[in-house]
């Protein structure tokens, strides 16, 4: 009786010594599903364990961001950046030397600081417009302007180009400053003895724009704003298709 109380003590003690073994893994089960007949389905046996998850988590993570010299701050290596949607929030300034010289632009800008005249501040506002705003006046148009009562004698001042008109063979006599004219309109307005001025010419004769006379071009004559309105098939609507 005695030798069976020790072995069953040293068993017991050897058992306690031991450290414990692996635990056997734990299958996720899964809720049963219904079918659209109303019968339940048992789940379908899921290859995934503890273990499994476990080892799955701990794959390797996905590359860091750098930002190095030879990177760009946030980007990722091996991915291209599109750069299509970069724009500069900033308005620019006039990029364009041959429609509008640099001398003008500062003359024009000195006289409006010294004079502090109304006539100033427009023309250095419209110098500094965009293109699509910069529009156009034909001959006949600017004729047509001068002829109004009260503009006889004066200087016809142009922010922009002044364009041919097939129609137009003599011109009145006139005193054109512009940024541009072409050349058939040219030849005929120094053909009839005019005279056609730049501004920094304009701004030495008359620095507070006395005698002159301000025109532009239509600012909607583009054929863009024929489409734009109200919808064509709706009364009263005058838009184009």
């Amino acid at each position: 009786m005695q030798l069976l109380l020790l072995w069953i003590s040293v068993a017991w003690a050897n058992e306690q010594s031991q450290p414990p073994g692996p635990e056997p893994p734990q299958t996720l089960h899964l809720m049963p599903s219904t079918t659209r007949h109303g019968i339940i389905a048992p789940a379908p046996p899921h290859r995934w364990t503890v273990t499994a998850i476990a080892e799955e988590q701990a794959l390797p993570q996905p590359p860091k961001l750098f930002s190095g010299s030879g990177g760009r701050k946030g980007a990722i290596m091996g991915l291209d950046i599109r750069h299509n949607k970069d724009r500069k929030g900033l308005a620019q300034g006039a990029q364009e030397p041959g429609l509008l010289p640099k001398a003008a632009g500062q003359g024009v800008q000195a006289s409006s600081q010294t004079n502090n005249s109304i006539f100033n501040q427009v023309v250095l506002k419209r110098l500094f417009v965009s293109r699509t705003d910069r529009s156009p006046l034909s001959l006949s148009r600017m004729i047509q302007k001068m002829k109004i009562p009260g503009g006889e004698g004066k200087t016809a001042v142009v922010l922009g180009t002044i364009t041919d008109d097939v129609r137009v063979q003599e011109v009145p006599t006139l005193k054109v400053c512009a940024l541009r004219v072409s050349s058939r309109s040219q030849n005929l307005i120094l053909k009839a003895g005019d005279k056609i001025l730049t501004f920094d010419q304009m701004a030495l004769d008359s620095p507070k724009g006395c005698g002159t006379v301000l025109l532009s071009g239509p600012r909607k004559g583009r054929k863009v704003y024929r489409y734009l309105g109200k919808g064509h098939e709706t009364p009263h609507s005058h838009t184009k298709p």
